[in-house]
């Protein structure tokens, strides 16, 4: 648990360089968006295309994403509860319950299962975080923030995961799924391998920009509701529901990682375009990534006890 602690805290260090740079006023929200833009639209494809590229499609794949995606729908459903119960407004209600069951498997899974389990977990990460995560946030996840935001919306916005990059990355990537790459192609290959190296510590610095740890002040109760479904409720769902698969060592750790993964930065992006609560969504995303440098590592001891 200590290496992989070390391992976690190196990674979120680097978040820590773009939060100061920002609080120093070298780097802001417009440094932030290129970030953003250079890892959705360059480094990222290049990542998960060479990371699906490897990849084999066994039974497994298709568990992992079924007990994934009934954890994320169970946390999604308790909040919905919770919120009816509290009578809590449309707009923080839609964010909590996104908040409580998305995760950032793309932005900080990614560099912390390379980080932990090399890039033999990689192809298991993207897997789960293409068709467990990003395919139900941009179907369902659009749908329940069009009806709990106030934004006027645009029916074309439910096509937006057919215009993603990484989406179509992962697409061609299981159309080469146990292809042989053309000798042709090995420079193109090469120079993605390049793109993919500068995808970690891109993706760490975007998050350091964007946490805002002023926006707790007055949010802390659901706050703290979402921090306890996605940080602890989901990931002990998920790890019951998939001793029903006997799954091998290595898609079980990925899959409790993904799990373990604090509230996706797209949260806050629905909640700005959707007109959700953008306060209450920056205020999740900061503590459950703050909280979830000591519980990913937790979840890791936990593995090693299967």
């Amino acid at each position: 648990m200590a290496c992989c602690f070390q391992i976690i805290l190196s990674i979120f260090l680097m978040a820590g360089v773009g939060y100061l740079l920002k609080r120093v006023g070298f780097w802001g929200q417009p440094e932030g968006a290129v970030f953003s833009k250079t890892v959705l639209y360059v480094c990222l494809p290049c990542f998960i295309l060479l990371a699906l590229a490897g990849a084999k499609l066994t039974t497994e794949a298709f568990s992992i994403l079924f007990v994934f995606l009934v954890g994320s729908l169970l946390s999604g459903i308790i909040a919905f509860l919770i919120t009816r119960v509290l009578e809590i407004p449309k707009p923080s209600a839609g964010t909590l319950i996104l908040a409580s069951s998305v995760g950032n498997t793309g932005f900080l899974g990614y560099p912390v299962i390379l980080g932990v389990l090399g890039n033999k977990g990689l192809p298991w990460a993207a897997i789960i975080d293409q068709f467990g995560m990003a395919l139900p946030l941009n179907t369902l996840g659009i749908a329940i923030a069009t009806y709990y935001g106030s934004a006027v919306t645009n029916g074309n916005r439910a096509l937006a995961l057919l215009k993603s990059p990484p989406f179509i990355a992962s697409l061609i990537a299981l159309f080469l799924i146990g292809r042989h790459i053309p000798a042709v192609l090995q420079p193109l290959w090469r120079s993605m391998e390049f793109f993919r190296d500068a995808t970690v510590p891109l993706i760490m610095l975007f998050l350091g920009i964007s946490l805002r740890p002023s926006s707790l002040n007055k949010k802390i109760f659901p706050v703290a509701i979402a921090t306890i479904l996605k940080l602890f409720f989901q990931p002990v769902v998920i790890y019951a529901l998939s001793f029903y698969f006997h799954l091998s060592s290595l898609p079980f750790q990925v899959l409790i990682m993904q799990a373990c993964m604090p509230t996706a930065l797209m949260t806050v992006v629905f909640a700005e375009n959707y007109k959700l609560d953008l306060e209450l969504a920056t205020s999740i995303v900061f503590l459950t990534t703050l909280v979830s440098i000591i519980t990913i590592p937790l979840m890791s001891q936990v593995l090693l006890l299967r």
